[in-house]
């Protein structure tokens, strides 16, 4: 009589749960020899080869749809060289991009990290160099706006639609602020693909470098306008000369009470300021 084994047992000697072996089942790809009336399944001894077969090419990285697909064609030694070539080509791929993706965090939290060394919520001096960034067209300008044609430009450009790369500033316009405290908004991203040129959704400029007047804080986006009050009472009391647009930049969030606290930076391009006798 043939021995055959439980699902338990096979479950046990596979090192695979008894719900990953039904999910085989399920699937065709590892039938039991044997089902009695109760629902019990039963294995026959063979079946442990196609099992290992079936954790091979798992380890390989292929799907379950694929190695079913591998056992219904009944894949020659031949096929397995070429599918452990192909693999090992995936393999390395994956790597590179793992190891820009790697990049691009270190780069992200070693920023995030310098940033934090700035004094938080108290104006001060800071100088900044030119960087290259692009204008996205908006219609309107208020928030709304300026957050659905960003997304939308976004999704144009797929080299910029990483969120580790992307650095957002949003644009005020200052006159009409410190007059009016009227709030539209112009926005920008950080250009890294120098192949990037102007269309009918960007426009490329950029961040003169100089000495701006900054402010860092970590709050509600709502108490942001506090911070640009304590940023232009500094501009005031150092007499020194604006030059150009107020400037939110984004830097990182955190959530606290079901809300999100942005870490950002408002500056604005400043002369230097005058000697006070």
């Amino acid at each position: 009589m043939d021995k055959y084994f439980s699902i338990g047992e096979i479950s046990k000697l596979s090192n695979l749960s008894v719900q990953t072996l039904r999910h085989y089942d399920k699937l065709g790809l590892l039938k039991p020899s044997l089902v009695k009336k109760n629902g019990y399944r039963y294995y026959s001894l063979e079946q442990f080869y196609k099992l290992d077969f079936i954790i091979f090419y798992r380890k390989l990285g292929l799907s379950l749809l694929e190695i079913k697909e591998i056992m219904l064609n009944k894949i020659t030694i031949e096929g397995t060289v070429d599918l452990l070539q192909n693999q090992e080509y995936e393999i390395d791929r994956q790597i590179r991009e793992l190891q820009k993706q790697k990049k691009l965090i270190q780069k992200k939290n070693q920023h995030i990290k310098s940033m934090l060394m700035k004094p938080l919520g108290i104006p001060f001096l800071n100088e900044k160099q030119k960087k290259k960034i692009a204008k996205v067209n908006m219609s309107n300008k208020d928030l709304e706006d300026a957050e659905m044609s960003f997304r939308k430009v976004v999704n144009t450009l797929p080299k910029l639609n990483d969120i580790f790369n992307l650095e957002l500033l949003y644009e005020i316009n200052y006159e009409e602020f410190n007059k009016k405290r009227e709030v539209k908004y112009n926005i920008y991203f950080n250009i890294i693909d120098n192949n990037i040129e102007d269309d009918k959704n960007i426009k490329i400029c950029e961040l003169k470098e100089g000495v701006y007047a900054s402010i860092f804080c970590i709050d509600y986006y709502e108490n942001y306008e506090k911070y640009i009050k304590q940023l232009l009472k500094f501009i005031k009391e150092e007499s020194l000369k604006v030059e150009g647009p107020l400037y939110e930049s984004y830097i990182a969030s955190e959530f606290c009470d079901d809300k999100e606290k942005g870490f950002m930076e408002l500056f604005i391009k400043i002369t230097k300021a005058h000697s006070k006798k």
